[in-house]
């Protein structure tokens, strides 16, 4: 899931559609913070890494971790993890089942424009 020049619709998974600009900024690493943090159920996350700056507004970042924690907390087992990385990456990690959309490390990878 990239968000730099297209998206992909969830409704149609196979087309790309041009990517609507969008202006702002936000740190992933503060926000994936304060997700966890109103996190109450499921296993504990746990989030490291850098503190970078995106290219994308917070509410849009949001909007895509939101459903991916969810999910990890209805299958982790004992703990999830987020690591905002300085390459302005989001990897989330868990123990539970596995799922897809997930690369060979077993980890789920969103990338993001610098801001």
């Amino acid at each position: 899931m990239a968000l730099g020049g297209y998206l992909i619709r969830s409704s149609d998974p196979v087309e790309a559609q041009p990517a609507v600009q969008v202006r702002g900024r936000c740190s992933p690493l503060h926000l994936a913070r304060d997700l966890a943090e109103r996190s109450t159920e499921g296993p504990p996350i746990v989030v490291a890494g850098n503190d970078v700056t995106a290219g994308v507004p917070a509410n849009l970042v949001e909007r895509i971790l939101v459903p991916l924690l969810n999910n990890a907390r209805r299958y982790a087992r004992n703990q999830i993890t987020v690591e905002c990385t300085a390459d302005v990456e989001i990897i989330i990690t868990d123990d539970g089942p596995g799922d897809i959309a997930i690369d060979a490390a077993g980890r789920f990878v969103i990338s993001l424009p610098r801001g």
